[in-house]
């Protein structure tokens, strides 16, 4: 396939990128505008509610930093066809790779963190929960300091008023919360999110996950319901220790003293990272 017709443009230049459990990413070009996109191409064989999930999505997060813009979809015969923006760079996979799975520095980690923090706050205040948070759904930009975006709001989780309750366990094992994995329900899909994030950061600096998930160790959390703490691997890249104490509260095994996005801002890691970048945006 070269072109496919949507309601008022054309895709053109079209290139498969990859393709998931709920759909084939494809990158193109609109025409007339010339305009990058990313069109996600689903069955229609997939659960419809999560396709209506992330349209709806897409139309509420328009404008937040972080979030790539979302422009429409359309439907071919066998198909749902979603249009947002490319978003230049790489995945968090991609960049860890590049290291040899050695791990990134703490300062960019650092920068990528502050950054994504922001976003998933806005994200949250706007009644969404991304539920998929993980290395493969999060862009990086090129540049000295790259931007970064939240992507595949295709399991989102969408509230209203004060709870953020939920009782889908559907996303990738790695990123689990404990609460996912012994199947509470009306767990926080913030909180859940939270967790994610944390393993998503701990993964990046160390190249490695923070758990284990042999036979043994998933039977232990569920005869128990305990989960083991995150190991930080003693002949791992130095890390300080306000963030390790970021990383661990963010994989707090009880989500009730699990650390929020709201307090995550305020913690030391990402304040003297925060205040880093303001000094530097402010001698430019």
């Amino acid at each position: 396939m070269s072109t496919i017709q949507g309601p008022g443009f054309t895709y053109v230049d079209l290139h498969h990128i990859n393709k998931g459990a709920y759909g084939e990413i494809i990158s193109g070009r609109q025409s007339p505008s010339g305009k990058k996109v990313i069109l996600k191409k689903i069955s229609k064989s997939v659960e419809q509610h999560r396709v209506a999930s992330e349209i709806t999505a897409g139309h509420l997060l328009n404008g937040i930093k972080g979030v790539p813009q979302f422009h429409h979809h359309f439907e071919t015969p066998n198909s749902y066809w979603l249009v947002s923006d490319l978003i230049d760079g790489c995945d968090l996979f991609q960049k860890l790779t590049q290291t040899d799975y050695k791990g990134v520095p703490e300062r960019t980690v650092k920068h990528i963190l502050t950054q994504l923090v922001r976003t998933l706050t806005e994200i949250h205040k706007r009644g969404i929960s991304h539920k998929d948070i993980k290395l493969e759904n999060i862009m990086v930009g090129t540049g000295s300091k790259p931007s970064t975006h939240f992507i595949d709001f295709g399991l989102c989780h969408q509230y209203t008023g004060h709870s953020d309750a939920c009782s889908d366990f559907a996303g990738s094992r790695e990123y689990a919360a404990p609460e996912l994995l012994l199947a509470k329900k009306n767990f926080s899909s913030q909180a859940t999110d939270v967790w994610a994030l944390g393993v998503t950061m701990f993964s990046l600096l160390y190249g490695v996950f923070p758990f284990s998930f042999d036979a043994d160790e998933q039977k232990t959390i569920e005869v128990t319901g305990i989960h083991p703490r995150p190991h930080f691997p003693s002949d791992g890249p130095k890390v300080s220790q306000d963030m390790t104490n970021l990383l661990s509260r963010m994989m707090e095994s009880d989500p009730s003293k699990r650390i929020t996005v709201k307090e995550m801002k305020s913690h030391p890691a990402l304040k003297t990272s925060s205040m880093a970048f303001l000094r530097r945006s402010l001698t430019l």
